[in-house]
């Protein structure tokens, strides 16, 4: 009574199942969205405070889109979703200073990652 027995397990990553496939990015030009025609999105990582825990490092640039989120922590991609969504529709947040950038910061209050929302045209 009282006592917990635990059990761990070491799998090697050679022995996992199959069903555990990587995702691949699914380009969605030409398919009836035609902002996704029109523009394309980045994530520019500006810095991190402490460390990221999900690997993204200073520096790095990610292309991402609505339908295309595996690429960057999925905080991140929630909080860059909605402004996303604006910018790739011709529209400008009130906090945006320039038409095709948007500065923003992870949820991660521990390790503030800031980042930038980059529009180029295709």
């Amino acid at each position: 009574m009282g006592k917990v027995k635990v059990s761990a397990k070491k799998v090697r990553k050679e022995n996992l199942s199959p069903s555990i496939v990587k995702p691949s990015y699914r380009d969605m030009t030409g398919k009836g969205f035609s902002y996704l025609d029109k523009y394309k999105i980045f994530v520019e990582i500006n810095d991190i405070a402490i460390n990221c825990g999900w690997g993204h490092k200073k520096g790095q640039r990610i292309e991402i889109d609505p339908f295309n989120a595996w690429r960057v922590c999925s905080r991140l991609y929630a909080n860059a979703y909605y402004s996303m969504i604006v910018i790739l529709s011709d529209k400008k947040l009130h906090w945006q200073f320039e038409d095709d950038k948007v500065q923003m910061t992870c949820p991660d209050t521990y390790n503030i990652t800031t980042f930038t929302l980059v529009r180029e045209k295709r």
